[in-house]
């Protein structure tokens, strides 16, 4: 009579056994999953930190106009300097077409196109304009560096 009880308590013992394992097993790969996620996460968000450990001060704003040819030939050596890595570590970039700008052209006194400028992000206030009778890429490279 406790033969047969204690067989179904041996059998009840590698059954709780087996999913005692089976539940570490998971805890474990769960552990480990979610540390991986942690570590790449917080790389993630380390990145989009930095900006603010090295914040800019500054932004470059381009105006122009569809359509206009001295902006359709300046555009690409816009393209070029505001997607340039170097200089984004410094400053931030962002282009304003005259028809949709909010009000931003008339506030700069922009009043030739394309024109390119820089703003204090602080204040909002316009520090400096690009002035360049050839619109090179060295030219706008140089007015950035100048004025980071």
């Amino acid at each position: 009579m406790k033969k047969g009880s204690y067989g179904k308590s041996k059998s009840f013992s590698r059954s709780k056994t087996k999913s005692s394992d089976m539940m570490m097993y998971i805890l474990l790969g769960v552990l480990i999953l979610s540390s991986l996620a942690f570590v790449f996460m917080s790389q993630r968000y380390n990145m989009s930190f930095e900006p603010f450990t090295n914040a800019k001060t500054k932004r470059i704003e381009y105006y122009y106009k569809d359509g206009c040819p001295h902006c359709d030939n300046f555009k690409p050596t816009w393209d070029k300097v505001s997607t340039n890595t170097e200089l984004l570590e410094y400053v931030d970039f962002i282009s304003y077409d005259i028809k949709n700008d909010g009000g931003k052209s008339a506030k700069y006194g922009i009043n030739s196109i394309p024109e390119v400028i820089v703003v204090e992000m602080s204040s909002g206030d316009k520090k400096a304009v690009f002035e360049s009778n050839t619109r090179s890429e060295e030219d706008l490279i140089a007015f950035v560096k100048a004025n980071k």
